[in-house]
């Protein structure tokens, strides 16, 4: 024990501790550094998916509303049977393609999102979206200007739930990153 100590004692035992004492500080540096490293990766990728998510919801609500207001505008100008029968078609297409892939997407904002913004989706747009086949179908097969004014307002109710959808989602993302 006594040559231990007389040994660390010694300029070389100081200079073999200092160094074992900063790889150690050095170790513990890096795996600190590294730690939050993948922890800002992974905020990174989640934000990521989020704003996707975000930008797909709207690309997909955008395409139905335009195929919607499309049917309405071929009713007005009183189109013929076959351009008529081909929007109407592409509309149906939209709607079901819709209908499907909103349910991905509220699958998708209940786990990236809190239950709010997943319910505000499936109670607002959801059901705007469903509110608007139902008045679409309604004029195609109905062309009075009452029912085109019940569908042009459909469709304007699916762009104002979006818009607020829009709002409370991004909120939630600024919430995160405000300091």
């Amino acid at each position: 024990m006594d040559k231990l100590v007389k040994f660390l004692n010694s300029g070389l035992g100081l200079v073999l501790v200092g160094a074992l004492a900063g790889a150690i500080g050095l170790f513990t540096w890096q795996r600190m550094d590294w730690i939050f490293k993948q922890e800002y990766l992974r905020s990174q990728v989640v934000l990521d998916r989020q704003i996707d998510l975000i930008e797909n919801i709207n690309a997909d609500v955008g395409s139905l509303i335009a195929n919607a207001d499309s049917v309405i505008a071929v009713i007005v100008k009183q189109a013929p049977g076959k351009q008529r029968n081909q929007v109407i078609e592409r509309y149906n297409d939209e709607q079901a393609s819709w209908f499907s892939v909103s349910v991905s997407h509220q699958a998708l904002l209940g786990f990236y999102f809190p239950d709010s913004i997943s319910v505000e989706f499936r109670e607002g747009i959801v059901n705007a979206t469903k509110k608007l086949d139902v008045e679409v179908y309604k004029y195609a097969k109905n062309n009075t200007i009452d029912q085109r004014k019940k569908s042009y307002e459909a469709s304007r109710q699916v762009w104002h739930q979006l818009q607020a959808w829009n709002k409370l989602a991004m909120k939630h993302l600024q919430s995160k990153f405000t300091l």
